[in-house]
């Protein structure tokens, strides 16, 4: 593992003194971490060759603005910025597909799940989806995004509050209030 960390910063070094070939096998040798930050933060198929090629210029920028003062591994800080790279493209894409957005036949796109699905697991999911709805609806826009971007994406505080431009502090409570409206809602089920 040093050894490649040792090889990793001999080419670092050797790219920003110009030289075409080490910025050529730094990039091939972060191909697998461009692949894994697709897969974990941005996983769509039909975009997976530009994805790829976005990673590969993440790497190229990374080496124009990676800081030796700041004591971190070049590694870490391509994995860092691969990881909001492909977050906030997530985050700002405008295509999410609702379950509630109709196709060219007026069917909605929960109803093609639902037909394939037997009637036992149907009654299930729908009881299952209405207690996640029933507990996430009383929680703010922030809130929510606080509470998926940290368990479900795997985001430390940190980087959410890097991620929205807001304060360690403020997410914090965020996560905080999330949480006290999560357990009142629980708390209503089970009685």
């Amino acid at each position: 593992m040093e050894q490649m960390m040792e090889e990793i910063k001999r080419l670092y070094e050797e790219s920003i003194k110009g030289d075409d070939k080490s910025k050529y096998e730094l990039v091939e040798r972060f191909y697998p971490l461009i692949i894994s930050s697709i897969k974990k933060y941005y996983n769509n198929y039909s975009e997976f060759e530009d994805l790829v090629e976005d990673g590969k210029l993440i790497v190229l920028e990374c080496i124009k603005d990676f800081d030796v003062s700041k004591n971190v591994h070049f590694s870490g800080f391509v994995k860092t910025r691969l990881r909001f790279f492909y977050l906030n493209k997530l985050n700002s894409k405008k295509d999410i597909i609702s379950l509630n957005q109709k196709n060219e036949e007026d069917t909605e796109m929960i109803d093609l799940l639902e037909s394939e699905v037997n009637l036992e697991e149907e009654v299930i999911n729908k009881d299952f989806s209405k207690r996640i709805q029933d507990l996430f609806i009383n929680l703010s826009l922030k809130e929510r995004e606080v509470i998926i971007e940290f368990y479900y994406l795997g985001l430390t505080v940190e980087e959410i509050s890097k991620l929205h431009n807001i304060s360690y502090r403020t997410v914090l409570e965020l996560k905080r209030r999330a949480h006290k409206k999560l357990r009142e809602q629980m708390e209503r089920y089970d009685d």
